[in-house]
């Protein structure tokens, strides 16, 4: 989708300006966003004709309001015919407390395999409060939004394999391999790697053979091929 940068630059604009706690708001507040849901409704499975909307528009299904309520503020209301009969206090499911030891061990970045974002990182439940689950360190992983809703929405899972090890699967149950993260380069050894296997980097260095033409896939990949000698190997026979 060539608008998805876009809106995601936009978000990040909005919460990077919410966070920053301007002058004309209290310190710490940010937006807020009602959300109305039964509580069987949360639960895996749970009545489908239960409330689950956000307040004065539309409904939401129930595993985005999972999605919302792993790191946010909740308020508990007992009704009796649509009626309250009694409000609690405002608590959050992750306490501040908790969630600066989780951003200290997962290093204040999501840890989907091969994401870097270090922002709108959000607090999820590997197993969901509404589901048993308790909100402690163990039971925590820091997510950007695109993969906490990939998780939520989309069908992936993520469960702990022992330790600080963490599983990815894909909704087929596939597991989504760890990517290595990339050494980090030297100039002097960089330099010298240049110097030994490529030409002298200039100011024509870079510039495209090309005269705009689009690229041809099929060619580039074939050049892929040669240059790492696949079409060297012997042809191998046919099974009887």
């Amino acid at each position: 989708m060539p608008d998805a940068p876009q809106a995601d630059a936009l978000v990040l604009l909005a919460e990077t300006l919410l966070a920053g706690a301007p002058a004309n708001r209290p310190a710490g507040s940010r937006s807020e966003l009602v959300v109305h849901v039964d509580a069987d409704t949360l639960v895996e499975d749970g009545s489908p004709d239960g409330a689950c909307h956000i307040e004065g528009a539309t409904s939401l299904h129930p595993e985005t309001a999972r999605r919302l309520g792993c790191d946010a503020g909740l308020v508990r209301i007992v009704e009796r015919d649509g009626r309250p009969l009694s409000v609690g206090r405002k608590t959050r499911t992750v306490s501040p407390a908790l969630r600066r030891a989780l951003d200290s061990r997962d290093h204040g970045r999501c840890r989907f395999p091969g994401c870097t974002r270090t922002r709108g990182v959000e607090a999820h439940h590997i197993k969901h409060w509404a589901h048993g689950g308790k909100t402690e360190l163990s039971n925590l992983v820091l997510l950007c939004w695109t993969h906490h809703r990939a998780v939520h929405e989309d069908g992936l899972s993520v469960a702990r394999t022992g330790g600080d090890a963490l599983t990815f699967r894909t909704r087929h149950g596939r597991a989504i391999p760890n990517v290595p993260r990339m050494p980090g380069g030297h100039e002097g050894r960089i330099r010298r790697a240049n110097r030994v296997h490529a030409p002298e980097i200039g100011a024509t260095t870079c510039m495209p053979i090309s005269r705009g033409e689009r690229m041809d896939h099929g060619m580039a990949i074939d050049g892929l091929l040669q240059a790492d000698g696949y079409f060297d190997e012997p042809a191998r026979e046919a099974p009887p």
